[in-house]
């Protein structure tokens, strides 16, 4: 025989040796526990991913119903960026007048 042909049967023997073991490899590594394993972590998170995703949003709708109210009467110290309450005539931090121009 050919070196060719000898080295071409060895390699199909061999691959079709590993599909024929594949399960018992993959049970002695424990390999198909890992993945349920695994699955099953990934569904849990997924599911949390969707409880926190959704107590966010509501917690984000709450905030910014309340924002306009709360944020209403605000300026910016264009001296130091600070933000003040629209009763403070001078910035809390650097003590810069306020300007006209409320933002």
């Amino acid at each position: 025989m050919e070196p060719i042909k000898v080295i071409a049967t060895v390699i199909i023997v061999e691959i079709l040796l590993f599909f024929l073991t594949r399960e018992f490899w993959c049970w002695y590594f424990k390999i198909n526990e890992k993945i349920e394993l695994l699955k099953s972590i990934n569904d849990r998170l997924t599911s949390m991913s969707l409880i926190t995703e959704k107590h966010t949003n509501e917690k984000a709708s709450k905030e910014k119903e309340k924002e306009p109210a709360q944020y209403k009467d605000l300026w910016y110290c264009e001296k130091c960026g600070c933000v003040n309450s629209s009763m403070d005539n001078v910035c809390k931090k650097c003590g810069r007048l306020k300007s006209k121009i409320m933002i």
